[in-house]
């Protein structure tokens, strides 16, 4: 081992058995849905082997200490540390600051055979994952994601095995589920990164895995058993409805990139038509209605996230041929689109009511770690679904602003003129919209402060939803959005400072006094804390600094499309 320094680092580091055993329980429960990267009773029982037995072969070490390091990055972002927490800090500090590093210098050092092997491009698909677990910045993600699938390339993931001499049925399984795992990765982070998908046109309808359970089969078997229906549940089920629909989503995204919205709705609205007879065919094993006594948080996160993950290119499609002036209106198809990307926005942000602590059911246990993990998947897809209904409200003032209740049977007639695919307008409310919004804020305010938020964010949704709630002069309006960017910057240092003397109190004796929650004047000495609560500290110090000038609408800058 001494003469392996990446692996003795990573040997020497690795958290005690009885961490290990935890993390790797919270991964097999919530992971390997959508994502497909291990065959889990493999894994097992080489992770059993590991610590049964000392002074292993140093080739199954090289690729073990990877592997398993790399799962507990992933499944470390469902623990939060605490005083309570089962982890040192040293664990701690090494799986969310220094792991990473460990396994890429690893990387680096292998000879080029190894680095085209399949364990190797395993531990590529799960860095990525931890990566983005991490609240890596989404530019970063899409590049990486783009070097994953050049790496898959090289080793050959893109071409079909199965029937190639020396490929045993789990390796050949093994490689198709990594392959439409990476191919969607890249699709993914290339929509939250806006930028163009690095996958070429490359036909999978043949690398498609079989709908089969980890445990129909193993490196003995000498073929694959038949597939299962796929009406029924396995663990493979959730990455086939993604993979059957992977060449539709990924050409609708292209399709996004290469129109202009202004010149070509109806093809928009073609691509997305397709979109939603994807949703429509999925199993009603994977729906979230599904009548079922034994649905876990870890079931209903994957569930989330196979709808999020397929109206993604719904939304990228028809998002910016809803929005702005020159289109709402004036194209007979434009209702049918509005409607269509007003339904999965609003379908996005209710998911938050399956996590929200405040809301789930109390006998629900883990819900706040439930929780931070949907947000850190979903976040800007929360973000700008709540746009999206944003821009829904302002269509609906103008509409109200040119009609009155004597034309409104005209309006009526014009639509149905207008609307010859006969889509009824949403059947939401303008009071249930504003209630949505609302609850995206409160949930938007309430984790500022945690890695890959952004006060920017909750500050640009407060002014937009007082933009748009109401008519009424220029004025009122400048007033309203100056107004609600105050009550969130205030929500916002409060929560700041709830956190900070939340979490630093069980570090100290209860003899010292507790930071106030009351926003006062002035915040304290950010030296005076420890280093973990600096940065929230130091935010909400600085809203005593830049509060005023922030707010100034003297030059009406925070109007918003007015």
């Amino acid at each position: 081992m001494e003469n392996f320094p990446e692996l003795h680092e990573l040997m020497s580091n690795l958290p005690s058995k009885s961490v290990c055993d935890r993390l790797v329980a919270i991964y097999q429960r919530n992971f390997e849905k959508v994502y497909r990267i291990l065959h889990v009773p493999s894994f097992v029982r080489d992770y059993n082997t590991f610590w049964a037995q000392s002074g292993q072969d140093i080739s199954f070490l090289s690729m073990f200490l990877p592997i398993v390091t790399s799962v507990l990055l992933v499944a470390v972002v469902f623990d939060g540390q605490s005083p309570s927490s089962p982890y040192s800090s040293t664990d701690w500090d090494y799986l969310n600051h220094n792991a990473i590093a460990a396994i890429q210098a690893w990387m680096q050092k292998l000879p080029r055979k190894q680095k085209t092997e399949t364990a190797t491009l395993q531990v590529g698909a799960l860095i990525l994952l931890a990566r983005q677990l991490h609240s890596r910045p989404p530019e970063e993600i899409w590049s990486e994601s783009g070097s994953l699938v050049r790496s898959a390339m090289v080793m050959g993931l893109h071409v079909n095995i199965s029937h190639w001499k020396g490929s045993t049925p789990l390796h050949a399984e093994l490689r198709r589920r990594l392959w439409i795992t990476i191919v969607e990765m890249d699709l993914q982070a290339s929509m939250t990164a806006g930028m163009p998908v690095i996958t070429p046109e490359i036909p999978i309808s043949s690398l498609i895995p079989s709908n089969l359970n980890d445990a129909d089969f193993d490196d003995s078997s000498s073929e694959l058993p038949p597939p299962r229906p796929l009406d029924e549940e396995t663990d493979s089920l959730y990455q086939i409805i993604l993979a059957k629909s992977l060449e539709q989503r990924t050409r609708a995204v292209r399709y996004t990139h290469n129109t202009n919205p202004l010149d070509d709705m109806g093809g928009r609205l073609r691509q997305g038509e397709i979109i939603q007879e994807v949703l429509d065919q999925i199993p009603a094993s994977l729906k979230l209605d599904h009548d079922s006594e034994d649905v876990e948080s870890g079931s209903t996160l994957n569930r989330v996230l196979l709808s999020v993950f397929i109206r993604r290119p719904l939304i990228c499609l028809l998002k910016p041929v809803t929005s702005g002036d020159k289109i709402q209106g004036h194209d007979p198809l434009f209702p049918q689109a509005q409607r269509m990307c007003l339904e999965s926005s609003m379908t996005i942000l209710s998911y938050q009511d399956l996590f929200d602590p405040n809301l789930v059911d109390l006998d629900i246990a883990d819900s706040s770690r439930y929780w931070n993990v949907f947000q850190k998947f979903c976040q800007s897809d929360i973000f700008w679904a709540a746009l999206g209904v944003c821009e829904y409200l302002k269509f609906l003032n103008i509409q109200s602003s040119v009609q009155s209740p004597s034309n409104e049977l005209m309006s009526e007639k014009n639509h149905r003129a207008s609307n010859p695919t006969g889509i009824q307008p949403p059947l939401h409310n303008k009071a249930t919209l504003i209630r949505q919004i609302e609850i995206t804020l409160d949930s938007l305010t309430r984790r500022i402060g945690d890695k890959g938020t952004c006060m920017k964010d909750v500050l640009l949704l407060s002014v937009v939803l007082q933009s748009v709630r109401a008519r009424g002069p220029s004025s009122q309006k400048e007033s309203r959005m100056s107004e609600g960017a105050k009550n969130a910057l205030a929500k916002c240092r409060q929560n700041l400072l709830t956190t900070a003397n939340e979490a630093i109190l069980p570090y100290f004796d209860n003899s010292i006094p507790q930071m106030s929650s009351e926003m006062p004047d002035r915040v304290g000495p950010v030296s005076a804390l420890p280093d973990f609560l600096q940065q929230s500290a130091a935010l909400a110090a600085e809203f005593d600094t830049f509060q005023s000038d922030l707010l100034a609408f003297d030059d009406a800058s925070f109007l918003w499309n007015m």
